[in-house]
């Protein structure tokens, strides 16, 4: 399981990154004005070979996306699953859980 995401090109904002990923991977366009920073989370990576820095966002702005880049597949996962989670997502996840 993944979430849309990249890395950030040198001299790009965490915020462009994202509306980037998220247009070439989900095939929509979000504006900045409907991103709400969260958290940043520095957590082990799904093989635990290293860490990851993730920008935590969240939006109800995704209306429509399909798999593109990528993506091949788009599915919903219940919070039970996490054997299909890297570490850095299940972190993400807790913390989204606790905000909703």
């Amino acid at each position: 399981m993944v979430f849309p995401w990249g890395k950030i090109s040198p001299g790009e904002l965490p915020e462009q990154a994202l509306l980037r990923e998220i247009e070439e991977e989900l095939c929509i366009t979000v504006k900045i004005d409907d991103v709400e920073f969260v958290t940043e989370i520095v957590a082990p990576s799904h093989d635990y070979s290293d860490m990851v820095n993730l920008h935590v966002y969240k939006t109800n702005s995704l209306k429509g996306f399909v798999p593109s880049a990528e993506i091949s597949e788009i599915r919903w996962f219940p919070l039970s699953e996490v054997s299909y989670m890297a570490p850095a997502v299940i972190m993400v996840l807790e913390v989204l859980d606790g905000d909703v």
